[in-house]
């Protein structure tokens, strides 16, 4: 390259450049000057670097021996703290270039917003680890060779054992026993899509219904699966392992909160009492303002003017109101123009995974503008994923409610055509003779 030329882009260049050789500084552009604060280049024209870049005794990295050892084509990148003018301290990125004739190009960077978007994403990761660690869902990550990273306390609990007993241990000799893989295991198929697995089926005699969704490593490739555990055979996250399924219903494990399915007696040897009927769109629009706390936005009621009665308590609506909204981390609920709560009624078709066929009402939940302006059956015209049955795992034990002769009740994250998502809480229709006219 022309030496004049070279020099065009050495002054111009966005970045703040300096040249220096034998720890002695040669030349710096105007933007290495506003950096540093001086006026000119000519103020550390022959300066040694030391007095520039202060020596940071809390950094482990030689520096300036470092650079020393650099040779013609070497790229090394170090962090470092830039002391200002002022004794202002600012984190930086130095990167050094070995050019010929033993000049090294160095290149600094401003990383103080990098080091507190850093400082952001572990705290934000470390919140949705202590989420993970008080689930009441078994929740582990495995990598490619199916052996336990990490896991817990919910999946000690499943185990009998230790969250830490369980690592470095293979996910199905823990859970079944065995030495291979599960036959058609959810975390095989989502490290080989490298996708999300939803409300898969895993293993044989003892089925789990669990998702999974593949991870990558530092490589960009694949390194292994985090898998929730949704339903256990037993019906609870509580249940030891080994504990058997019904042999009537093997690919349909009990609902978490343990109900009695449609057509059970009681103790006594009689039907179970009858749960009142709540009529969901009149409860939902004289709930407003418990809505509005919980949901922490303003929110707007839409429904069927004809009642809409449903086996449900209105604790359970407001805990999975609750549950939604502590979960969502803004995904399906931010928006300045409020929350709008519609109630359709819907039937579902058999195949669907995680709720049973049947006439059910749909309480949609989402930002004003994506539920508003949807007509029709918002649940079979939107692609959706299982996340979770209802009532939700927080209200466990405190009723039976949700269910209608066997049907339960489910939650799921849905899509408009836009790709905006929005929350639906599943809630089957009493059928015909049931008390409701």
């Amino acid at each position: 390259m022309d030496e004049g030329l070279g020099r065009i882009y050495f002054e111009a260049c966005p970045e703040a450049l300096m040249a220096i050789r034998d720890g002695m500084v040669l030349r710096a552009n105007d933007e290495m000057c506003r950096l540093l604060g001086i006026r000119s280049s000519t103020d550390i024209e022959g300066r040694r670097l030391e007095e520039i870049i202060p020596m940071d005794l809390d950094n482990r990295v030689g520096l300036y021996s470092a650079l020393t050892k650099l040779l013609p084509g070497d790229v090394r990148t170090y962090e470092w703290d830039l002391m200002l003018p002022g004794g202002v301290f600012i984190p930086v990125i130095i990167r050094a270039t070995g050019l010929g004739g033993g000049v090294l190009l160095l290149s600094i960077r401003d990383y103080t917003e990098g080091r507190r978007q850093s400082q952001a994403l572990l705290e934000m990761e470390e919140q949705r680890r202590a989420l993970l660690e008080v689930s009441a869902y078994p929740v582990f990550c495995i990598d490619r060779e199916f052996r336990i990273l990490w896991c817990n306390a919910s999946l000690g609990e499943l185990a009998g054992a230790r969250p830490g007993a369980l690592l470095r241990r293979t996910c199905h000799r823990m859970l079944y026993g065995q030495d291979i893989p599960c036959l058609g295991c959810p975390a095989m198929n989502a490290m080989r899509s490298r996708s999300t697995c939803s409300n898969g089926m895993c293993g044989t005699g003892i089925r789990y219904r669990a998702s999974t969704s593949s991870f990558n490593g530092p490589d960009g490739g694949v390194a292994g699966a985090v898998v929730a555990i949704l339903e256990t055979p037993a019906g609870g996250p509580g249940s030891t392992v080994g504990t058997k399924p019904s042999a009537e219903t093997p690919s349909a494990p009990a609902d978490r909160h343990g109900g009695l399915p449609g057509g059970e007696t009681s103790e006594g040897g009689g039907n179970s009492a009858a749960t009142a009927m709540l009529n969901l769109t009149e409860w939902l629009a004289s709930s407003l303002e418990n809505l509005k706390t919980i949901l922490g936005s303003t929110v707007s009621v839409s429904g069927p003017r004809a009642a809409a009665p449903a086996a449900v308590s209105p604790e359970h609506l407001l805990e999975a109101f609750r549950t939604i909204s502590h979960a969502d981390f803004g995904s399906c609920l931010a928006g300045e123009e409020g929350i709008a709560v519609r109630v359709d009624r819907t039937r579902l078709e058999p195949g669907l995974p995680g709720i049973d066929p049947g006439s059910y009402y749909s309480v949609s939940l989402g930002a004003r503008p994506v539920l508003e302006g949807a007509e029709g059956d918002l649940f079979s015209r939107s692609p959706h994923n299982r996340i979770s049955p209802f009532p939700m795992p927080s209200a466990q034990g405190r009723g039976r409610e949700s269910q209608v002769r066997g049907r339960s009740g489910a939650v799921f994250v849905s899509r408009t055509d836009g790709d905006r998502r929005f929350y639906q809480i599943m809630i089957p229709v009493p059928e015909q003779g049931s008390g409701i006219d």
